[in-house]
């Protein structure tokens, strides 16, 4: 580990050598959402959203998402 250096910083138990199945982006930010719906999503402008309504945030962009490629 001392050729990272921060990971001192996060738990122990941690392994940082797991094995992650690709996902596309949106499945994993619905599953966070479901996990942890009172969770701050983004704070802009003195609002804060939590991450359980994001859904409804995301399902608008993603055709614009998707354009850009």
């Amino acid at each position: 580990m001392t050729d990272k250096p921060w990971l001192q910083h996060y738990p122990q138990e941690i392994d940082w050598g797991q094995t992650i199945k690709a996902r596309p982006l949106h499945d994993l930010l619905v599953d966070a959402a479901k996990e942890w719906p009172d969770h701050v999503h983004m704070a802009s402008w003195g609002a804060i959203s939590p991450i359980g309504k994001a859904p409804i945030w995301w399902s608008g962009r993603r055709k614009a998402f998707k354009s850009w490629g």
